[in-house]
């Protein structure tokens, strides 16, 4: 005889970054949830570090965390872009920039800490339910029915699949669609997946010369070693490598897996290529007390495809989060784009469902316009920004003798207002939480939830001649800013024009 399900409005599974954070934002609106952890703590201290950037810290600040965050985290001071061949640094420094244009600054937390403050925030922790990994989902007209491995069975007007890469929920998505017939699910969506490379992840009790907020990155050769100072005598580490060319297509259910063995070997080839970049120019990092000092409960290694699914609902099944849409990490920007897209979400759903947000039942029409309007308004914008997250870790890796060009000539001159812009082209897009008060937090450039505001409420303008004709001079006193550098620094176009005969293949 089956069990009686226990019923609620809401079904969120997983309990990471994604899942706590739209738990929160259930409790704001007083919807009615319980939420399904797979295993046996939702703030299990496993992984290591997160990045945290100010579209996602103003959501988070909207809920209340804002005060707990900046007890733990460590903000950002300095980053050092090092040349592996060279060992020549070159240190950027964008954080007071990017907190004039946005509001916040950027840092770091062990990613503990931080679900461990999402999880404090949960006023009725009763509706958090671990060792209850869902291994079937039936998709109804009027409910969603939800099997668990532990025999338990669950009922709600919908289910949100906040359950990572790996999502159980997508799953089962995919397999209610196949009911529906072909293009239920876009062909897109179930393609093989890009793959290009992997990270050893860990903390290190080392600390000499690496002070707490300083960023650090060794790069080129296919290969990157990155390091960031942490509080409490920690350090954060990533080593990461691109995978032979017969491992970067996989399936969703088939990413590459590691063994212990295999997470060592990547550390002592870590260890013989750091120790090959000269000392002499600044660098000071003893990187074999580094990665020996790390410590193995919080130190792994882990594939880092990248994808965003075209459609992220069947039914009333829902996919958010790292489910939907997978980042490389070293820009930092996944787990915020979780948090925002977490954000668009329940703004879907207020609008969708206006006045009835709080009834018991969601009608199916209804809640496809909301499931649709949320993919309609982050897909675009994911794309774009997990395709710059795969630049970002392309440069960094040299993975194109252009890119070690740029690295080499081109980078070390840029303004740090360039090295912002990247960031910011990404942050902008953040989106708050609608029915919460918005923070005062001053801020220079308006993030895209603003300008639509303004836009509906007439006070902001189309784009004027004059504005295209700014940009346009914009564009060409970049033309001229390259010439003037060139002119002050005469040596650079023959650095350039060297440095690019050495990257062509000889005959």
């Amino acid at each position: 005889m089956s069990p009686e399900p226990r019923k609620s409005t809401v079904i969120i599974a997983g309990s990471g970054l994604t899942g706590l954070t739209f738990a929160l934002m259930m409790q704001r609106l007083g919807i009615d949830y319980i939420l399904l952890e797979a295993y046996g703590s939702c703030t299990p201290n496993i992984g290591a570090s997160i990045a945290l950037q100010p579209q996602g810290l103003r959501v988070l600040h909207q809920l209340g965390l804002w005060d707990d965050i900046q007890d733990a985290w460590q903000p950002l001071t300095e980053t050092a872009l090092v040349d592996h061949e060279t060992g020549k640094m070159h240190f950027t420094d964008t954080v007071d920039l990017l907190k004039q244009r946005h509001g916040y600054g950027v840092g770091f937390f062990n990613r503990h800490d931080l679900v461990s403050i999402l999880h404090k925030h949960v006023r009725e922790k009763e509706r958090l339910l671990v060792n209850q990994k869902v291994v079937r989902i039936d998709g109804l007209e009027d409910k969603v029915v939800v099997h668990t491995a532990a025999g338990d069975v669950f009922e709600a007007q919908m289910i949100v699949g906040a359950d990572g890469v790996h999502s159980a929920v997508r799953r089962e998505m995919w397999r209610n669609a196949e009911t529906a017939g072909p293009g239920a699910i876009p062909e897109e969506d179930k393609k093989p997946i890009t793959c290009d490379w992997a990270t050893c992840f860990g903390v290190s009790s080392h600390t000499e010369n690496i002070p707490p907020g300083f960023v650090g990155s060794l790069t080129g050769d296919g290969r990157n070693a990155g390091w960031m100072g942490g509080k409490g005598g920690r350090t954060f580490t990533f080593w990461t490598f691109r995978l032979p060319e017969e491992m970067r297509k996989c399936t969703h259910d088939a990413i590459p897996r590691f063994t212990a063995e295999d997470h060592h070997e990547a550390i002592e080839t870590a260890k013989k290529w750091t120790a090959n970049t000269t000392k002499s120019q600044g660098l000071a990092v003893d990187f074999d007390k580094l990665y020996d000092q790390r410590d193995p409960v919080h130190s792994g290694i882990t594939a880092l495809p990248h994808f965003v699914l075209r459609k992220w609902h069947f039914g009333r099944i829902v996919v958010i989060g790292d489910a939907a849409h997978k980042f490389n990490p070293l820009p930092g920007q996944g787990g915020m784009n979780c948090i925002v897209s977490a954000a668009t979400f329940v703004n879907c759903l207020q609008e969708a469902l206006g006045d009835g947000l709080k009834s018991s039942t969601w009608d199916m029409a209804t809640l496809d316009r909301a499931f649709t309007n949320l993919a309609s308004t982050r897909v675009p914008v994911v794309l774009d920004a997990v395709e710059r997250s795969e630049e970002v870790i392309r440069f960094c890796a040299w993975s194109t003798p252009a890119n070690r060009l740029w690295f080499k000539t081109l980078m070390p001159i840029l303004p740090n207002s360039y090295h912002a812009d990247g960031a910011s082209h990404v942050v902008k897009t953040g989106r708050a939480l609608k029915g919460l008060a918005l923070p005062d937090v001053a801020h220079t450039i308006p993030y895209d939830d603003e300008i639509e505001r303004l836009q509906k409420g007439g006070k902001f303008a189309a784009p004027s001649i004059g504005s295209v004709l700014t940009a346009t001079a914009v564009a060409v006193l970049g033309g001229v800013f390259a010439v003037r550098t060139i002119r002050e620094h005469p040596g650079l176009a023959g650095q350039a024009l060297e440095a690019w005969k050495t990257l062509m293949p000889v005959n």
